[in-house]
């Protein structure tokens, strides 16, 4: 346990550091000058690249993007910004300013990258410090241009179909995917996932929720038409501005691509973006995942309250192992912390929700707006609670006056997602007020045909647990005693004094908060 916890309160802080640097970047008043390490760093990458030369060409550049994100139409876009960045004559950017608006141009004007007469054919140390800059310490505007520069069809176009978009977000998942499976977070659910990934699922995921932010700015409704396929609407840069600091996924899949394309950091700055990766326990009990993969596991994670999202999760119920039982199931999860819940139907629609309060039979709704729903199949989607009322969570086992089961949302015999006590049959109703969701399942009255929940530890509530059993005694658990002592004057003497508490005598002992 402690182990885990020092590791979790470790990353935990690079993890704030990093949100407080995103948000200094996103005011556009970033720091962009290197440190001699970084330094040091790029002048080996472009040795490296270079294979000891002043310069890199395509050829060289290609053979080594081969190796971290082999897709050709990146590698083209990005030495087409490095070329056009090393044939300027003066390479100092001395304000982030300078170096924005110039590369920027460079996205904005198709005449931009080839410039009138070239310098050089190749990337310059000068150039390449330039881009990696750019690309790894760019502010919400910096990584917009750039994300629509390696989306669209040629360089220097402003806008951007849906569709070349969402095969960068894939593109990006893919890579942030294949490179993590090699961590220990994901080798630990290894052996308990199926193999296919559903990137395809969260890139489209990704590009919804660009559209509908986009729809609620004045440039975005006027611009967007409803009757037009999403994958063929347009884009623009001034869109992704829109959009981008509302994906904190994204960003920080666009950081660990950029950090581990161009690895000028220590390996302990993109630590905290493997965490999205939650470690999973299993017992003997349960050997695999019927329901999850990376890509949806991935998605939930970054959802859910940030204090959990490095937390370990283990299986407590699975319909296949456990049987469909609903009182074996209030056995296994009743008050057991937050939890996921996941559920297949006949009609082989997969969806759920996150559950921020332990399941607590009660004839009232509990939890709070932490939670949310979301479905895996046929397609992701997310819905978080809209304040229109507090019915998040719902679980009745024994009061017969009042409907017997586990739901999430809207009202009785009305909820986003219910399960009946006979564990045979549940319903899906929309819309559901409480998260704005629409039905769930294939029918509104469907057939259960698998259930998985997922514990999620708690870290923080579970320390505090740990640390006040340590502080205990017996004669914290028996008042009397304790009372009868005091009176007799013989105690009690050890007041503050536990075993292994060296710290226990002195006064305002510091507490950690997370």
């Amino acid at each position: 346990m402690g182990h885990i916890n020092t590791r979790f309160l470790h990353i935990y802080q690079n993890y704030q550091n990093h949100q407080q640097q995103q948000a200094t970047q996103a005011r556009g008043t970033g720091d962009i000058t290197l440190t001699q390490t970084e330094k040091i760093q790029i002048n080996y990458l472009h040795t490296k690249i270079s294979r000891g030369k002043c310069i890199f060409n395509f050829q060289q550049f290609k053979e080594y993007m081969e190796t971290v994100l082999p897709e050709f139409h990146i590698i083209q876009r990005i030495f087409q910004i490095l070329v056009a960045i090393s044939n300027r004559a003066d390479h100092s950017f001395n304000s982030q300013k300078a170096l924005w608006t110039f590369v920027t141009g460079i996205f904005s004007s198709p005449t931009g990258a080839k410039g009138s007469s070239p310098k050089v054919e190749g990337v310059t140390i000068d150039g390449f410090s330039s881009w990696i800059r750019y690309f790894l310490k760019g502010d919400i505007v910096a990584k917009s241009h750039l994300l629509i520069a390696l989306s669209c069809k040629n360089l220097g176009d402003r806008a951007v179909s849906g569709h070349n978009l969402m095969k960068v977000f894939e593109l990006f998942l893919n890579y942030y995917l294949k490179y993590i499976s090699k961590t220990e977070e994901c080798q630990s659910w290894e052996k308990n996932l199926p193999k296919e990934s559903d990137t395809s699922k969260l890139a489209h995921l990704f590009l919804k929720d660009f559209y509908k932010t986009v729809q609620k700015t004045c440039h975005g409704a006027e611009g967007k038409k409803e009757d037009i396929p999403l994958t063929k609407q347009m884009f623009t840069a001034a869109d992704m501005e829109t959009w981008l600091p509302q994906s904190p996924l994204l960003l920080h899949i666009y950081h660990f691509v950029a950090s581990t394309c161009f690895p000028i950091q220590n390996k302990e700055d993109v630590q905290y973006i493997l965490s999205l990766i939650p470690h999973v326990h299993m017992s003997c009990k349960y050997r695999q995942s019927e329901l999850l993969n990376l890509s949806s596991i991935l998605m939930i994670n970054s959802v859910i309250p940030r204090r959990l999202q490095m937390s370990t999760w283990s299986p407590i119920f699975c319909s296949s192992v456990d049987g469909f039982s609903f009182q074996r199931l209030v056995l296994l999860v009743e008050n057991k912390g937050p939890t996921v819940v996941i559920i297949k139907d006949s009609e082989k629609h997969t969806f759920g929700g996150f559950a921020s309060h332990p399941w607590n039979a009660s004839p009232d709704f509990i939890g709070d707006e932490e939670s949310f729903l979301f479905t895996l199949a046929p397609e992701f989607n997310i819905y978080i609670p809209t304040g229109h009322n507090k019915n998040f969570m719902y679980f009745n086992s024994g009061l017969r006056t009042l409907p017997c089961g586990m739901g999430m949302g809207g009202q009785l015999k009305h909820f986003g997602w219910w399960l009946n006590e006979d564990f045979l049959t549940g319903q899906s109703h929309g819309p559901c007020f409480t998260f704005n969701s629409p039905r769930l399942s294939g029918k509104q009255e469907f057939k259960i045909d698998k259930v998985e929940i997922w514990k999620i530890h708690d870290l923080q509530r579970e320390n505090d647990e740990v640390y006040g059993q340590c502080q205990s005694s017996n004669l914290d658990r028996d008042s009397t005693a304790k009372a009868l002592l005091s009176l007799l004057d013989r105690g009690p003497h050890s007041e503050g004094l536990r075993q292994g508490d060296s710290l226990a005598q002195l006064p305002d002992r510091p507490q950690i908060k997370f």
